[in-house]
């Protein structure tokens, strides 16, 4: 894949630590005091906030990339060691992280696709078995970006953030999923929980490719354009994946029935 924009932000240890890899090992030249270049790869740092107030930094580059990677920590109670991805946008009518609410980033699912398979590859080979190779549904900022993105991230706790293995076969995997997509079926997805099992082993075992998903949690109080704008913003998906047993009854027949109406296919999981 040409024209990358890789963005972290310096208040982040684990975007911090992931771009240290990249330029470390993959042969990243700084060009600028915030700009970093391998070919038409760009790595960005943002010094005045956090990564997921980035709204338009794919805005006045001079150049168009086909993608936006943002390289991040992730934060939980649960303290969860994990390798994650996902995509960004609020589906509800809140913005407690950034962006707007009601308004979804566009993904690039076969990128996720890509860099998840790859990440659950390295972290074998690394015998980092303690962490937890996965997606995550869609739930912060940035919103107001134009090009295809996604979040490649750390979980969650300082001592992960500080991580070098974790950083290193994630590193490993985002430029392998670069260079060797796995290519994939762009879908929506629907239901769940915040780590989306189902939906991250249909990712690593079917065909496709899943970009957007609104959890069980926000589906019952997002309304039907975020539905329509999930599909839209999942590169044009066609197919729905809907986690059946996750939605409640009128839930589920909601969503199929907008999925539906715009030509989506349903596919029940």
């Amino acid at each position: 894949m040409r024209r990358v924009l890789l963005v972290y932000s310096s208040m982040d240890p684990a975007g911090e630590l992931l771009a240290r890899e990249l330029i470390e090992h993959y042969g990243m030249e700084r060009v600028s005091n915030d700009t970093y270049h391998a070919g038409e790869i760009v790595l960005k740092v943002l010094t005045d906030r956090d990564i997921i107030y980035a709204d338009r930094v794919d805005a006045g580059l001079g150049f168009k990339p086909e993608a936006v990677v943002f390289l991040s920590r992730h934060s939980s109670e649960a303290r969860v060691k994990t390798l994650s991805v996902h995509v960004s946008g609020n589906p509800a009518d809140e913005a407690r992280y950034g962006g707007r609410p009601m308004a979804l980033a566009p993904a690039h699912p076969v990128l996720m696709k890509s860099v998840l398979h790859y990440a659950v590859e390295e972290a074998e080979r690394a015998g980092l078995k303690e962490y937890s190779v996965t997606m995550e549904v869609t739930h912060h900022g940035p919103t107001d970006i134009d090009t295809p993105s996604l979040f490649v991230e750390i979980g969650s706790t300082i001592d992960e953030w500080r991580d070098e293995r974790a950083a290193r076969v994630l590193a490993s995997a985002l430029v392998s999923a670069l260079e060797r997509p796995v290519g994939g079926v762009p879908a929506a997805g629907f239901g769940g929980p915040h780590y989306a099992p189902t939906f991250t082993r249909y990712m690593l075992e079917t065909r496709y490719a899943v970009g957007h998903i609104i959890s069980k949690y926000v589906i019952e109080r997002a309304p039907d354009e975020v539905i329509r704008e999930a599909l839209a913003k999942s590169m044009g998906a066609s197919e729905a994946l809907i986690d059946w047993k996750g939605l409640r009854g009128g839930v589920r027949q909601r969503v199929k029935s907008v999925v539906e109406s715009v030509g989506a296919r349903v596919v029940k999981i």
